[in-house]
């Protein structure tokens, strides 16, 4: 059973948010994996400084987490809904 019907899949794909997530994808990913290392790092012993960490994992969930801020906590339509959706 696919995913999205073909009309669905023509709106996704001409979505500008389609775009904006091709380019945060790779970004996201990148974030991970530095704050992974640093996870890593501060485990091993390599770093002894616990703020690092924090620091790091607070820089990761920004930066997860500004897509979903989308306006539904404003009491309108989230934008990922009303582009996609509509």
């Amino acid at each position: 059973m696919p995913r999205y019907t073909p009309e669905q899949l023509r709106i996704r794909n001409s979505s500008i948010w389609t775009k904006v997530q091709f380019v945060l994808a790779p970004i996201q990913f990148v974030v991970f994996l530095v704050g992974f290392v640093i996870t890593l790092l501060y485990y091993n012993g390599v770093i002894h400084d616990f703020s690092l960490v924090t620091i790091g994992v607070f820089f990761q969930d920004a930066v997860f987490g500004a897509p979903l801020c989308d306006g539904r906590h404003l009491g309108k339509a989230g934008v990922w809904h009303v582009g996609l959706f509509s």
